[in-house]
């Protein structure tokens, strides 16, 4: 028996979230996060945790995604961060050389 497992439609392992190398909660949010994360069955991923399984307990999902917010995009050059809030795999040269990169206007 073949089974096409491309038309298997399985629900998500987690709701959408905000990867966690970088977002924004609007202080009115905060303290309605907190009470549901009491009341939440904790899971150690705190970006899922708290921008899905508590968002969604107050009703403050699905999260907006901001492109400049990085999804594990690495960067690869100085100037990919001209026009990014966070990035993933720099290495403390890296964020030397954004920093000058960037100082200087070069990008």
């Amino acid at each position: 028996m073949n089974i096409d497992l491309a038309a298997i439609r399985l629900p998500p392992a987690h709701p959408h979230f905000t990867a966690g190398a970088g977002y924004v909660v609007p202080g009115r949010l905060v303290q309605d996060l907190f009470v549901a994360s009491l009341n939440t069955r904790y899971f150690e991923v705190e970006d899922v945790f708290t921008t899905a399984h508590c968002a969604i307990r107050i009703g403050a999902h699905p999260p907006r995604h901001d492109r400049r917010f990085s999804c594990g995009q690495m960067v690869r050059e100085p100037c990919d961060m001209a026009k990014m809030i966070t990035g993933h795999k720099v290495t403390p040269e890296m964020q030397f050389d954004i920093f000058e990169a960037l100082d200087r206007e070069d990008c």
